[in-house]
């Protein structure tokens, strides 16, 4: 199942990639929770844990209206069992010219049952690596 997983992963990221945040909402669990990065949260003031497809569209949409340009590119996708870890560079400019954000991040996609039941993204890959017990 986690060949499946990762090629799941994969086409998931392609459709972000190219805008298409919610044409894959069939592959989450209804009560899908994503966990915002520390930096992240900062960002949000402090909000950081998001659960179920409403309030995680609500976030994004949110997150996003900020943005000029916000690309995420994935560079590694690694199969960890019922975990996805995907090391991607974020480029991102925030509208009116108030900043820029470059800067590396790893995301842990965890399954059950062939659906997403959790997102949550790191600062970094070690810190990814070490919430599975692994290291690298």
């Amino acid at each position: 199942m986690s060949d499946e997983n990762v090629e799941l992963v994969r086409n998931l990221y392609a459709e972000w990639q190219q805008g298409n945040f919610w044409t894959t909402t069939d592959v989450y669990a209804p009560d899908v929770e994503w966990q915002w990065s520390r930096h992240a949260a900062m960002l949000r003031s402090g909000k950081a844990s998001y659960r179920g497809l409403e309030e995680i569209g609500d976030a994004m949409r949110e997150w996003v209206r900020d943005w000029g340009l916000f690309r995420l590119t994935p560079e590694e996708f690694i199969d960890a069992g019922d975990h996805v870890v995907v090391l991607s560079e974020v480029h991102a400019e925030l509208k009116e010219g108030r900043g820029e954000v470059h800067e590396h991040q790893a995301d842990v996609i965890t399954f059950r049952d062939g659906k997403i039941v959790r997102m949550e993204t790191f600062d970094g890959r070690a810190d990814a690596l070490k919430a599975l017990g692994l290291t690298g």
